[in-house]
C-alpha cells in the first residue's frame, strides 16, 4: 500500500512539473518595442508620476472654483397645537441662500500656486523615452 502511494505521488508530481514546463516554453518572444512598452506599463515610478500629475491637475481645477453655496430653511414660532401659519403673528418661515465669495484674486493666486507646484513635479518626473528597434 505504501509503495502504491509513493509511486502515485511521484507520478503526480512528475506530471504536474511537465505541464508547468510546457506552459513556460509555450510563451511567445517579445520584440524590443514590446519589452519597452511592457516595462513602462509595469513601472511603479511612472504610474505614481502619472497619478500625481492627475491629482495636481484636479487640485488646480478645484482651487479655481467657488465653494458650494448653502441653503437654509427654518420655521420660527410655529404653533405646535395647530401648525397654522396664520394663527400667531409671530410665526415666521425663513429661506436663505448663501454663497461665500473670496476677496480679491485669491482663487487665481491659489490656482497659480498649485499650477507652479505641478510644473515642478512634472520636471522631476520626466517619462522615459522609447527607442525604435532596427527591424522597423
Amino acid at each position: 500500500m505504501k509503495i502504491y502511494i509513493k509511486t502515485y505521488l511521484s507520478r503526480t508530481l512528475l506530471l504536474t512539473s511537465a505541464m508547468m514546463c510546457t506552459q513556460v516554453f509555450a510563451q511567445t518572444t517579445l520584440t524590443l518595442n514590446q519589452a519597452i512598452e511592457l516595462a513602462q506599463q509595469r513601472d511603479l515610478w511612472q504610474q505614481q508620476a502619472r497619478l500625481q500629475s492627475k491629482a495636481l491637475s484636479a487640485r488646480e481645477i478645484a482651487a479655481g472654483t467657488l465653494p458650494d453655496p448653502s441653503i437654509n430653511i427654518s420655521l420660527m414660532n410655529l404653533p405646535m397645537d395647530s401648525f397654522s401659519f396664520s394663527q400667531e403673528a409671530m410665526t415666521q418661515a425663513k429661506l436663505g441662500v448663501a454663497q461665500m465669495l473670496p476677496r480679491g484674486d485669491s482663487l487665481a493666486i491659489a490656482q497659480r500656486k498649485i499650477e507652479n507646484s505641478s510644473v515642478v513635479n512634472l520636471i522631476g518626473n520626466r517619462p522615459i523615452a522609447t527607442t525604435k528597434s532596427r527591424s522597423q
